[in-house]
């Protein structure tokens, strides 16, 4: 009797056990099931636009040059001054030419400018106009002798006309005539080898002091 009671209890303790764990483990599913499952989220990372690369271009745009300056030279800058006073009248001319002394006859005074060469030009200055030589009326007597002009031109700011003419020994010579202060001025090239751009440049010069 005494070995029947001692298996009952063991049989009643494992009961317990059992029930004790089938408890637990009840338990423990349950309180799996009423968990709130995790849900995964996917985190999306912004896409940053990858840059795309332009052609370069190449300017094509003509670049300015500055304007050109003027360096022009004033070829009659180291020419000689002439200034006659009792004319009223300046000019410039050339070192290798040389002014010879005033002739004053027939109300006209003229002077001569001649170099090495025998290369001339003359001033005259007809200042009788009611008679002298007559070249205020007349300035070319021989009308056949003018191969062009004439040409209008600017001495002082005075317009002034401008001949060329044909030389009795068949050469030629420029004349430019021009009226200032009741005086009637020549201005010529005529001689044995003259220089027309000798000439031009002395007429450049011409200038009236009165």
């Amino acid at each position: 009797m005494k070995n029947k009671k001692g298996n009952v209890a063991v049989i009643a303790i494992i009961i317990v056990i059992v029930a004790i764990t089938a408890g637990a483990i009840g338990y423990l599913f349950a309180m799996t099931r009423t968990q709130a499952p995790v849900q995964q989220t996917a985190t999306t990372q912004p896409t940053t636009p990858v840059a795309q690369t332009q052609p370069v271009v190449q300017s094509t745009t003509p670049t300015t040059q500055p304007a050109a300056q003027n360096t022009s030279v004033d070829e009659t800058l180291n020419w000689q001054t002439y200034t006659n006073s009792k004319m009223g009248y300046t000019l410039k001319y050339p070192l290798e030419y040389v002014p010879n002394p005033p002739v004053d006859q027939y109300g006209a005074e003229n002077v001569s400018f001649i170099n090495k060469d025998g290369a001339t030009f003359n001033v005259t200055v007809d200042y009788d106009l009611n008679g002298g030589i007559g070249l205020a009326t007349d300035p070319t007597p021989d009308k056949d002798s003018i191969i062009s002009g004439p040409s209008d031109i600017k001495i002082s700011g005075v317009v002034a006309k401008e001949y060329k003419i044909k030389n009795s020994d068949n050469t030629t010579a420029d004349y430019v005539f021009v009226s200032s202060n009741n005086k009637m001025y020549i201005v010529d090239n005529k001689g044995y080898n003259s220089n027309d751009v000798i000439f031009n440049k002395i007429i450049s010069s011409f200038k009236f002091t009165k």
